[in-house]
């Protein structure tokens, strides 16, 4: 599976899943530049929230919902990978 990218909503939590490991220090920050985990990030989460009609406010705090499930299932290396999966995808 992390050659393949998720969906929208989960390639949205799946990168800011990887930002906040970078940012703890549990990735390398050269892993993914920040801009581009930003500007791919945001791609994936209004490609996901616009179609379904979803306020921004709702938008994100569903994704930090599930990017805190995934931190705390997964692995800093397979949410990396699966997370680079999406951005190569964008």
């Amino acid at each position: 599976m992390a050659n393949d990218p998720d969906d929208h909503f989960t390639c949205a939590a799946m990168i800011a899943a990887l930002d906040q490991l970078v940012a703890s220090g549990q990735v390398p920050q050269e892993a993914v530049p920040a801009n581009t985990r930003l500007t791919v990030g945001m791609m994936h989460l209004n490609a996901w929230a616009i179609p379904n009609n979803l306020p921004e406010n709702e938008a994100f705090k569903k994704v930090k919902e599930e990017r805190s499930r995934l931190i705390a299932t997964l692995t800093p290396a397979e949410i990396a990978a699966r997370a680079k999966a999406c951005i190569d995808s964008a």
